[in-house]
């Protein structure tokens, strides 16, 4: 359920969760691609969300907060606010963890793409993928807006064997598992000064609630419903800060005077949760397939970032960065 939901936010954006009509071409042209997986996409549990949708979110932080005995209730609230941004906020009576709608479509758009490429590198499939990785660096990332370039081509790049695309939105989860830990490391250390201190510190806890849930979920402690915690998802989070270090990137390569946005670089943090994993993971993981997993999405983004600096030194980006 959650990867069905999952793909159809990707797809689609919760302002347009109630149309079906594009989501069952995607439906379609996969199940054409795909002819043993007919019965991968069962329409009628769409019914939830199309209802309510943040219905997984809501099941998740609930249990992320009884899971590891945190003694608040944030709301989770999903709003299109155009700052591509995670931000936790209180009133002093209620808590809640305001998550951008522009932030989830973007980087479920950059999962999908980075491990569609990684599963098909080939010509046509690559071109695919970089334009949609363009889109979420300039359309998404520059201009704060939702939208695509070619429906039919994100569909065809969505098209990927079954068990590649439950892998991309299991490692999303696991990402966003790791942001919302850290928001509820501030939510419960109100008296802090957001300094860089106090962000590392919410790292580390948003680490250790990730690898909490993948060891609640080896005993059998997570609901079917929201089993995405598989060992293998453990680095999940440096695939999420992997994109906002490309978009720095892009920001700089479009303007010369660009600078980091703060001294908590995405490469910081990705080096942090490095640091961290070898403290954090218990002796009886096996990290061997996790490591492979990033390392194949690891490359895929180097294939991706290479071809962005080719074109932007032959100016075959200038159509975009003269937008500007």
């Amino acid at each position: 359920m959650h990867d069905l939901a999952f793909i159809y936010k990707t797809l689609y954006g919760f302002h347009n969760h109630l149309d079906l009509s594009n989501f069952n071409s995607f439906v379609e042209l996969y199940s054409s691609k795909n002819p043993n997986y007919d019965s991968a996409f069962d329409m009628s549990e769409l019914t939830t969300y199309q209802s309510n949708p943040t219905f997984i979110e809501d099941q998740l932080l609930k249990l992320i907060l009884e899971l590891n005995h945190i003694p608040i209730k944030p709301e989770y609230m999903n709003l299109y606010i155009y700052k591509m941004s995670v931000e936790s906020i209180s009133n002093g009576k209620e808590d809640g963890i305001l998550v951008d709608e522009l932030f989830v479509y973007t980087i479920q758009s950059f999962f999908f793409t980075v491990f569609s490429l990684a599963n098909d590198d080939s010509n046509l499939n690559f071109d695919r993928c970089f334009k949609n990785f363009i889109v979420t660096l300039d359309l998404q990332g520059r201009r704060k807006k939702i939208g695509g370039y070619d429906r039919m081509a994100f569909n065809e790049m969505m098209c990927m064997p079954l068990n590649v695309l439950n892998l991309a939105c299991d490692a999303y989860w696991c990402a966003l598992t790791f942001i919302i830990g850290h928001e509820l490391y501030h939510l419960t250390h109100k008296n802090e000064k957001h300094s860089l201190e106090d962000e590392i510190n919410a790292d580390h806890f948003g680490y250790r609630i990730l690898i909490s849930m993948i060891e609640f979920q080896k005993v059998n402690r997570i609901p079917q419903e929201l089993q995405v915690f598989s060992e293998n998802q453990y680095l999940s989070p440096i695939i999420f800060l992997e994109y906002f270090r490309l978009y720095e990137e892009f920001q700089m390569l479009c303007n010369v005077n660009a600078q980091e946005s703060s001294s908590f670089s995405p490469k910081l943090r990705e080096n942090l949760i490095t640091e961290a994993y070898f403290e954090e993971i218990p002796e009886s993981f096996n990290t061997e397939e996790g490591n492979d997993l990033l390392n194949n999405i690891l490359d895929a983004i180097d294939k991706l970032e290479e071809q962005l600096i080719i074109k932007f030194k032959n100016g075959k980006l200038d159509f975009i960065i003269n937008k500007y």
